[in-house]
């Protein structure tokens, strides 16, 4: 419970203590217990903790709801535990049909008296103290979105640049002053929101949200878009030690552009060194930051204002600044309300944020999704499922809903799936944190150009026959080479419906689709061409006389390809674009049933 008055308490009268500082009630005699209220404070909210994952033919996947799904009353197979469970996972098995794993419902609150609508949200009334030591004493107010002040949005993270995310900082809410812990950095944050005079509107997700209860984050989350878009502004926090105190003749601190940073702090941290804070690597700050009409950032004694204008202008006038060096390279559109990209598809924005962390691995989709607004009504987070639950709902939306072949490209295969199926790629992953930026490349336009220069010339070197030559070395040829072989497949209606009666079973996450088998790979793959990230590998036919070459980004295809036991499939879309995917039999007796091993960008025939 978070109200330390008597039961028969009805009309609070509130003083603080002079000795110790803490609100005591003049009416019943109590005073606020913070040492014994913060000692039942939780070890953390089990709604912030995501679900275990399940085992493999037991998903029951739901997530997202446009996502076709089929179930099997009884499955044809199970697949191999060790291809698909975590290690963690296999010592014991939870029991997921045991209520005590379910979450109870929200317990009554003092703070938040009821549930928001889906039309409502809460801000935060902050007034001001004639002694800024005094306990935060702050009161919530319910409105619709279409009735409400106007009002400022905040942007922080809770623990701060040490990662100190417990709750121990009391703030009193309400006439009975009842307490609420948060993080040190969010109670530094409205020590400095806290005005000077009259009074100011803020929304704060840490206290406007009532964490607790499932149903009302969700909603809440779904919208944030919405609240940081309707906001005057958006106030950064990036940590206590980047603020220092105003001289004693100023009242308020000082505003510039935010192009004017290294003239306005010649002696302060280098714009670079800013973004380089943890704060910028955090998911949710790149919904909070682009979508704002204006952000306001407090280094120092001076705070710097961003908008339209000013986030054009930070380029050309910050002499030395390359954004192609800076990992938060999204930064570039603070106050931009959408990233001006040639596709701002789901697919483009996981590639733009998969250097972003979260605290949540779920928030790696769920934080994005306020930059898609055509989404919203579609994807909606929903904080009752696992990880691998939404990692799953999400891939099937971007490959079958979306058509977006270039998620399989990302998926690590069998090499390294853990508890996902093969198929799904895994943004927590340090080995595709490694290849996300040649995924983001275009790996064809490479090719055409690169084989031409370099890989024909190191062909020679190998004294591969003039015919192979003419046939690589002349793009026309090659490509007509390569059409005669597979347009006659490219433009058949049926072969690009690969994704018509595409589904995903629930039970286990596998993927039914209707690719084209091409042929059966019978010879160890032999890497004949690489240069950055491109690399080309010769396979030869059963004859041993033909061969093709197979293109991929980063794949060592030599290592992890099994002759005679992979095949080859082809994924084409209408407008030629086509992904080679290298499969393999889950087992003997399922003829049909693959395991992803590796993705390639393209072919061609000697």
């Amino acid at each position: 419970m978070t109200r330390w008055h008597e039961s028969s308490c009805q009309a609070p009268e509130i003083i603080i203590e002079a000795g110790t500082g803490w609100p005591r009630c003049r009416t019943c005699r109590n005073s606020a217990p913070l040492e014994n209220l913060l000692d039942r404070q939780p070890p953390s909210d089990p709604l912030l903790s995501p679900p275990l994952d399940e085992f493999p033919g037991e998903l029951n996947l739901h997530w997202l709801p446009c996502v076709p799904y089929f179930s099997s009353p009884k499955p044809a197979f199970r697949p191999r535990l060790q291809l698909w469970a975590k290690a963690s996972q296999q010592a014991s098995k939870p029991n997921y049909n045991d209520s005590s794993s379910t979450l109870a419902p929200p317990e009554i609150s003092t703070i938040y008296e009821r549930r928001l609508t889906s039309n409502e949200f809460r801000l935060l009334r902050l007034c001001p103290v004639q002694n800024g030591d005094d306990p935060f004493h702050l009161s919530l107010h319910t409105y619709t979105h279409d009735d409400c002040p106007e009002y400022e949005t905040v942007s922080y993270t809770w623990g701060g640049e040490e990662g100190d995310s417990s709750l121990c900082k009391p703030i009193f809410l309400g006439p009975y002053w009842d307490v609420l812990f948060q993080t040190r950095n969010c109670w530094d944050m409205l020590k400095l929101l806290r005005p000077r005079e009259g009074f100011r509107m803020v929304w704060v997700d840490a206290i406007c949200i009532n964490q607790r209860d499932k149903e009302e984050r969700e909603d809440q989350v779904a919208k944030m878009g919405r609240i940081y878009e309707d906001a005057l502004r958006v106030v950064v926090h990036l940590g206590q030690n980047l603020v220092s105190p105003l001289p004693p003749s100023a009242v308020y601190p000082s505003r510039h552009k935010f192009h004017q940073f290294n003239d306005r702090l010649p002696k302060g941290p280098t714009l670079k060194e800013v973004l380089q804070r943890k704060y910028f690597s955090r998911v949710w700050v790149v919904q909070e930051l682009i979508i704002s009409r204006q952000a306001l950032i407090r280094i120092g004694n001076v705070e710097f204002v961003i908008d339209q204008q000013t986030s054009k202008n930070i380029e050309s006038s910050l002499q030395g600044l390359n954004w192609a060096n800076i990992v938060a390279q999204w930064a570039q559109h603070i106050a931009q309300g959408c990233i001006p990209r040639k596709s701002t598809s789901l697919l483009d924005m996981i590639f733009l944020t998969w250097n972003s962390q979260a605290s949540d691995p779920r928030d790696k989709v769920f934080g994005i999704l306020g930059l898609l607004e055509n989404l919203t009504p579609i994807v909606r987070p929903d904080y009752s499922i696992s990880s691998q639950h939404v990692l799953i709902g999400i891939a099937a939306h971007c490959l079958i809903n979306l058509r977006d072949i270039r998620i399989l490209s990302m998926a690590p295969g069998i090499r390294n799936c853990g508890s996902l199926p093969s198929w799904v790629p895994n943004p927590i992953s340090s080995e595709l944190l490694a290849r996300r930026p040649r995924l983001e490349r275009n790996t064809t336009e490479q090719f055409t150009l690169k084989w031409q220069k370099e890989a024909i010339q190191k062909l020679r070197d190998q004294e591969l026959s003039d015919s192979a030559l003419n046939i690589v070395g002349d793009t026309s040829r090659l490509e007509g080479r390569y059409r005669h072989v597979f347009w006659p497949l490219v433009v058949d209606k049926t072969i690009c419906g690969w994704n018509s009666k595409a589904v995903v079973e629930t039970s286990t996450g596998a993927v039914v689709l209707n690719p084209v088998h091409l042929l059966q790979i019978t010879s160890r793959p032999k890497l004949v061409y690489s240069a950055e990230d491109l690399r080309v590998f010769e396979i030869f036919g059963r004859s041993g006389t033909n061969s093709f070459y197979l293109v991929t980004c980063d794949v060592a295809l030599d290592t992890c390809v099994n002759p005679k036991e992979d095949h080859l499939f082809l994924l084409a879309k209408e407008d030629s674009t086509s992904l080679y995917l290298v499969l393999r039999r889950l087992r003997k007796g399922y003829s049909r049933r693959f395991h992803l091993v590796c993705s390639c960008e393209q072919l061609f025939f000697r």
